[in-house]
């Protein structure tokens, strides 16, 4: 474990000098959240094997499908923040704090308009439920009424039949 540990220390600090002297990005906290967050595979005979290696590839895959995009830059926001505050560059910290803000508000903005896109499927799909359901008493009702005027004919012609014999006899 130990020869890990040191494989891992040296590849933070060769992530760390890839962006030290530039502005952290997205693309930087993605690789630094793989580099940190991916658990080591155990062998093949260790009965966690294959829970590390689900877990490994859903966060690789949430990573290169774009799922934590929005939360990377966030944190990529927030160290370069924190770097121009503690540089002394105020304005360009608070410049890039309204931008940071300016996509936190669009991303609820989003999330709202999805929850209320959700809402009206959710409730169209209710309704439409309720409109087969109709559909299929309506399509029932006529069935038994189709039924019901049947039975009526046969019950008029049986009628007829009676009366015809009735009068064939006199």
């Amino acid at each position: 474990m130990e020869r890990y540990e040191e494989k891992q220390k040296a590849r933070l600090e060769a992530w760390y000098k890839s962006w030290e002297n530039k502005f952290c990005t997205s693309d930087h906290v993605k690789v630094y959240w793989l580099l940190t967050l991916l658990i080591p595979e155990p062998s093949e005979m260790s009965s966690e094997y294959n829970s590390v290696v689900a877990r490994n590839e859903k966060l690789k895959n949430s990573i290169k499908n774009g799922e934590v995009d929005f939360e990377a830059a966030d944190f990529a926001d927030k160290i370069n923040i924190a770097t121009l505050t503690r540089l002394g560059r105020t304005k360009d910290a608070q410049y890039i704090e309204g931008l940071r803000q300016a996509r936190i508000n669009k991303r609820n903005e989003l999330i709202e308009r999805q929850k209320i896109v959700k809402a009206a499927e959710e409730r169209e799909a209710a309704l439409n439920q309720q409109i087969n359901l109709l559909n299929q008493r309506v399509a029932q009702a006529q069935a038994e009424a189709r039924q019901a005027q049947m039975d009526a004919d046969d019950n008029r012609i049986k009628a007829r039949n009676i009366e015809i014999q009735r009068i064939n006899r006199y």
